[in-house]
């Protein structure tokens, strides 16, 4: 091969692969327009599923907040509960020692 067709060839080449290179670009800026009109498109919804994401966290938070109110409240009652519950012993055995003496009296007075 002499040295013009070397050149030639080299010149053909360096032409083709600008011509694959023009054509990668075409595509590559077609891709870009298509990929900028999909988020056009899903934009409005991403920041719909982020703006009701927002509004569940805060409920989320607003019923995490009651359910520790309750909790609280629930822990008061117990004590409460606990409270009256000792009482109610007491008086039962205050009922039992009250039932005895009674008896003991009654019988002193049917004795006498």
């Amino acid at each position: 091969m002499s040295d013009s067709e070397k050149l030639d060839f080299i010149i053909n080449a360096v032409s083709d692969l600008n011509r694959r290179m023009s054509a990668i670009e075409e595509r590559q800026t077609a891709l870009e327009t298509l990929v900028q009109n999909h988020l056009q498109d899903t934009r409005p919804i991403w920041e719909a599923v982020l703006q009701q994401l927002e509004s569940v966290q805060q409920q989320q938070q607003v019923q995490q907040e009651q359910l520790t109110q309750l909790q609280q409240s629930v822990k008061r009652i117990d004590q409460k509960l606990d409270f009256i519950h000792r009482d109610f012993i007491e008086l039962r055995a205050d009922v039992g020692l009250l039932s005895k003496r009674v008896d003991v009296l009654e019988n002193l007075r049917q004795a006498a």
